[in-house]
């Protein structure tokens, strides 16, 4: 049997997942996605994972659609005036 445990081994996983994080944060939202269908096949598993990334999404693509969020700051004016 292979020993899991040799010295250095807490720290090459260390990187290793660093690495993986990096990655991941690097790939949108879509891209994302698409990943989780390559390795684990379309639509299977990772549920909780592939809502977050789909409303992340949809979020994304609302706000590229009506450019972000808009204030009522000539509503709000218009009340505080009336006051």
């Amino acid at each position: 049997m292979k020993r899991m445990n040799f010295p250095g081994r807490k720290e090459q996983r260390q990187l290793e997942a660093t690495e993986r994080q990096a990655a991941y944060e690097e790939r949108s939202s879509d891209e994302q996605l698409v990943e989780l269908d390559r390795l684990l096949g379309k639509d299977i598993g990772a549920k909780k994972e592939r809502t977050k990334l789909e409303s992340v999404a949809t979020i994304q693509r609302l706000q590229d659609k009506f450019g972000g969020v808009k204030s009522n700051r000539k509503k709000d004016k218009k009340r505080k005036s009336r006051k």
